[in-house]
């Protein structure tokens, strides 16, 4: 009974949300042969502001890039 944790930026719409879904549980039967109906995927949706990386948060990052 696999269970993933996925966090991606917030602003996914629900389509994008269902292939990665889709596509994780799809990985995950195919590497360990377990069935999609006993695999629980989660989505979980950060700020910008609480993901950082190199230092800096995405938020700020994604300002001063303009």
């Amino acid at each position: 009974m696999p269970y993933l944790n996925v966090q991606i930026l917030k602003g996914a719409s629900t389509e994008q949300k269902e292939e990665v879904i889709n596509g994780v549980t799809k990985v995950i039967q195919e590497v360990f042969g377990s069935k999609p109906a006993s695999t629980f995927v989660v989505i979980q949706e950060v700020d910008s502001e609480d993901w950082g990386v190199g230092g800096r948060t995405i938020k700020n990052i994604k300002l001063n890039s303009k």
